[in-house]
């Protein structure tokens, strides 16, 4: 069983993308903040009602986040 649920993170203009490999699920927001917290809202949405027995990962995964850095 997976205790790591992971996301690639983006920015496009205004907007942080995050985009998992684990699950299917992706999220937006504005902010690091915000985008933090909408990752965590759509992980427990997506487990909610999944087995964990199907999906492979842990009732409680952590959360791995890797960012993209523009061209410097």
């Amino acid at each position: 069983m997976k205790h790591i649920v992971q996301f690639n993170i983006t920015k496009e203009g205004k907007w942080y993308t995050a985009e998992s490999t684990s699950i299917p699920v992706v999220t937006q927001a504005k902010t690091l903040q915000e985008l933090n917290k909408n990752i965590r809202e759509v992980v427990e949405l997506y487990l909610e009602d999944e087995d964990p027995k199907e999906t492979g990962i842990i009732e409680f995964p952590s959360v791995l986040v890797q960012y993209e850095l523009a061209n410097v």
